[in-house]
């Protein structure tokens, strides 16, 4: 470490070398808003710190010293923070400097000293690094705007209000307690409502208060920075209070979440928890390719949501009762992985009064996987759910499939988790297998609507390798089923989309659910329209047509008989012009 000499602006590295550091003061302060206006590393190299406009802060806290020490620490000008190498040593050691100085000025630049109560309305009191310089000193001496002395940390009256205001113990503010005997969820709560200028700073000054280190990333963000931190402790600690935070009610319930906190925030509420000193051989808890491995003791809900209550070695506070039981986390299993769990419902913890008799390893990765298109698994499979449709108009005639290797197919059957629906007891299969390449045919259904006898068939098969679709062609049995063919002629359209042939609206949606090592494409189908009276030419070849009037008078017709239904009204005298055309066609022609 760097010291500066109280007598005069020289700086000089410890320790020297006979292995000896001097006693020296340490100064504990905010940076100015502007952190150029600091007295800096090269300002004192350079000659150039009298110019500075935080001169006068160094220099009162250089006479301050003066008469006691001939050494002071000021983190502003005894680091040289373009040494990026430097500057994380520094974090690294900045606890131990502090624990090790003989005195910490804490100056208060914001407030004339008054009363203590105003004290308390400083901003020194909401930094994060501060933390630190409050706690790792055995003499922390409290100074004005001024420089009048306010008094020392140990004093009864500034003692309670700094322990009322930072919700620190008394007992670890005067050094009686011990600091790494706290639990980790109180200590955390200490840095509830604290800010820092870098995001990542948020994490960095703690280590010390967890007797940690580890390489500084700027750039890796305050949530990057704060798991990091989490993961040093669970190194060194089994105390389970680390996972005993919670988050605002406002929070979606079922958001999926890893075993860590995000940031000191959500330890707001958590100074009250301890952890029980272990009681228990369990297998210690680490983070892993597969996420954090922990054994905890599952307790199901039983309640149909999945949810297991997972027991803490924490136990709960209650007035009347004292400390019993157990907290619990809320975790639920996911289809995907082995033993994969996430934590649910984040808000609040449980109490238990009792817990599971033997524990269960569980991997809880942080990130929940997101299942999307690119997720590949070694078997994709449709299966059918539900079929809607206006009354009961339409009917499963057949089905046929095209799976790759029909024996691995029936090797890797779904569990059944999803109830079928009775529309598909025609059916030869519930289930098809997804042919994991571009425009691949995997199943055709077959359809009939009733009340016209027209048939449709749906198609299901693979937009992309990884991505599957859908489409419906007119005819049903009949259709040729020569895969090549349908697949030349089919035009796939992702899920959701509403498809149509002739008076057929047809909308599949797919829901994708993981049950490994299976992908299922859940489908729900939507089968609407109603039968009409269809031009019979649509569907005939050109050498079976009859004569153009032939086909307009069944048309006219078929109106003629939809008027009479429809009312008396109805002029039903005459033939209509279709007809009377073709009479007259006939009669020029001689046909009889």
């Amino acid at each position: 470490m760097r010291l500066l000499r109280t007598d005069r602006l020289e700086l000089k590295s410890f320790p020297d070398r006979n292995g000896n550091t001097p006693p020296y003061a340490i100064l504990s302060h905010c940076w100015s808003s502007n952190a150029n206006d600091e007295v800096l590393y090269d300002d004192i190299r350079n000659g150039a710190a009298e110019g500075k406009p935080a001169y006068a802060k160094l220099a009162a806290a250089m006479d301050q010293a003066k008469g006691s020490y001939d050494w002071i620490w000021c983190d502003t000008c005894c680091i040289d923070k373009t040494s990026s190498a430097e500057l994380s040593e520094s974090i690294n050691s900045m606890y131990t400097w502090y624990e090790a100085a003989a005195v910490c000025y804490a100056y208060i630049e914001d407030k004339s000293f008054k009363t203590v109560a105003e004290l308390a309305e400083s901003q020194w009191f909401t930094r994060g690094w501060t933390l630190q310089e409050l706690i790792a000193p055995d003499e922390v001496i409290f100074f004005d705007r001024d420089w009048t002395r306010i008094g020392s940390k140990k004093f009864p009256a500034i003692r309670d209000m700094v322990s009322d205001r930072t919700r620190i113990d008394a007992n670890i503010l005067t050094g009686a307690g011990h600091l790494q005997s706290t639990s980790v969820a109180k200590r955390m709560s200490w840095a509830a409502g604290r800010k820092t200028t870098r995001p990542e700073d948020l994490a960095y000054c703690l280590m010390g208060i967890f007797n940690v280190t580890m390489p500084m990333l700027y750039g890796e963000g305050r949530t990057n920075a704060f798991h990091r931190l989490q993961e040093q402790i669970m190194k060194d600690s089994n105390d389970h209070s680390i996972f005993a935070w919670t988050v605002d009610r406002d929070a979606k319930g079922f958001e999926q979440h890893g075993l860590l906190a995000d940031s000191p925030e959500a330890f707001a509420n958590t100074s009250s928890i301890v952890g029980y000193n272990d009681w228990e051989d369990d297998t210690p808890f680490q983070p892993s390719n597969k996420g954090l491995r922990i054994d905890l003791r599952l307790t199901p809900a039983h309640d149909g949501t999945g949810i297991f209550f997972a027991a803490l070695n924490c136990p709960i506070y209650s007035p009347k009762t004292g400390y019993h039981g157990f907290y619990g986390l809320l975790l639920v299993k996911l289809p995907v992985g082995i033993n994969q769990f996430a934590r649910v419902h984040c808000h609040e913890l449980a109490g238990l009064d009792t817990r599971a008799q033997f524990a269960s390893t569980v991997y809880v990765r942080q990130k929940a996987s997101v299942l999307d298109h690119e997720t590949v698994l070694p078997w994709h499979l449709f299966q059918p759910r539900n079929l809607s449709m206006p009354g009961d108009d339409y009917e499963l005639m057949n089905v046929s499939y095209f799976p790759l290797h029909p024996d691995e197919v029936q090797s890797c059957a779904p569990r059944p988790v999803i109830q079928n629906s009775l529309w598909l007891a025609a059916a030869q299969a519930s289930y098809f297998q997804i042919i994991k390449r571009a425009k691949s045919l995997s199943a055709v259904l077959f359809f009939r609507r009733k009340s016209d006898a027209s048939e449709i068939s749906i198609l299901l098969g693979s937009i992309g390798d990884l991505e599957v679709g859908f489409d419906v062609m007119l005819g049903g049995n009949s259709i040729n089923t020569n895969i090549a063919e349908i697949e030349g002629r089919m035009r796939l359209q992702p899920p959701g989309t509403t498809m149509e042939a002739g008076s057929h609206k047809v909308t599949i949606d797919a829901l994708v659910k993981v049950d490994t090592p299976r992908k299922l494409y859940i489908l729900d189908i939507a089968i609407d329209g109603r039968a009409e009276w269809n031009r019979r030419s649509e569907y005939m070849p050109l050498a079976c047509r009859p004569a153009e009037y032939v086909l307009e008078a069944v048309d006219d017709f078929a109106e003629n008989l939809q008027d009479f239904i429809a009312g008396p009204s109805v002029n039903r005298s005459r033939p209509s012009g279709a007809i009377k055309r073709g009479l007259s066609s006939m009669r020029r022609t001689g046909n009889k």
